[in-house]
């Protein structure tokens, strides 16, 4: 389920981590922070991870009866949808039946648009709505079915 999220994710905002220069606007978003939850840390190995870049561990926080408060992973992500790439990097959680909690961010790599516009916090409000939504009819949806390929004319020079 956590993996159809985060395709959804990845695929229906079209995101793109950047640097912006001091004194950029940047929303911090959310406002909650996991990490500073009580609680103790439990790290999972994934074992076979096709993705190189992110990190190869889940962290789970558990309470003091030992009952799992959030799962988390940190994700480093090249996003290209124009020819321009740009790196995500965030934090995804979510609870012990694979519902998302939200993200945390870095202060210093906002989400972007697809045209590299930093996020609004109506950006924000409306990526949490659509991750949360457990009856999305989004969620079967493949990339191939949220993104129209631009066909190269074949030009026949013979």
């Amino acid at each position: 389920m956590i993996r159809i999220k985060l395709f959804i994710l990845f695929c229906l905002v079209l995101l793109g981590g950047s640097k912006y220069p001091p004194g950029s606007p940047v929303l911090q978003v959310p406002e909650k922070d996991f990490f500073k939850m009580e609680g103790v840390t439990v790290t999972h190995l994934l074992e076979n991870s096709k993705d190189s870049l992110s990190d190869n561990k889940v962290i789970e926080l558990q309470d003091q009866n030992g009952l799992t408060v959030w799962f988390g992973r940190y994700f480093f992500k090249d996003i290209c949808t124009t020819g321009i790439c740009r790196m995500v990097r965030l934090w995804i959680f979510w609870d012990g039946t694979g519902h998302y909690l939200g993200i945390q961010l870095d202060e210093n790599d906002p989400l972007t648009k697809s045209d590299h516009t930093p996020f609004g916090l109506q950006d924000y409000t409306r990526l949490d709505e659509i991750m949360a939504d457990t009856a999305s009819i989004l969620k079967d949806l493949r990339y191939e079915d949220l993104t129209v390929e631009q066909k190269v004319p074949f030009i026949n020079y013979f």
